[in-house]
């Protein structure tokens, strides 16, 4: 499949197709993730979720450099992700924040919506392209 047929405007994968963009593509890794950029910082994120509130909370951290500002998106990804053509993981938030040099900023974000729209099960939530920062909940 090294080759894609260009009237084929299927987002989902299939028999020719191994998916388009972040929410579908499956197929081998890519390069440059959806939301990846450059910077002169080094960034460090970190997040937590306080018990009986759908809110999660990312620390970011400007660990060396200049000042900066720094894109936090937030994914979601549901129980049946990549499965039965739901997609792989959604863009659901975002924020954009400027941090000094040696300094962190709080950034908050509101899920109840995710998790009362979503079906049962384990919901995973994301902070950036790299997903290392993930928090895993699940809804019975």
């Amino acid at each position: 499949m090294n080759e894609v047929d260009l009237d084929d405007m299927q987002m989902r994968p299939h028999e020719s197709s191994p998916g388009r963009t972040y929410r579908f593509y499956d197929g081998p890794s890519v390069v440059y993730p959806f939301g990846y950029g450059l910077s002169y910082s080094k960034w460090d994120c970190s997040m937590e979720m306080a018990k009986n509130e759908a809110v999660i909370t990312v620390n970011v951290s400007n660990k060396a450099g200049p000042d900066g500002e720094h894109s936090v998106l937030l994914f979601h990804q549901g129980p049946n992700a990549g499965k039965k053509g739901n997609p792989r993981k959604a863009l659901i938030d975002f924020e954009k924040v400027h941090v000094s040099a040696g300094d962190s900023q709080t950034v908050k974000f509101n899920i109840k919506r995710w998790l009362e729209l979503e079906e049962k099960g384990t919901h995973t939530f994301m902070v950036g392209p790299s997903d290392e920062y993930t928090l895993q909940i699940t809804v019975p």
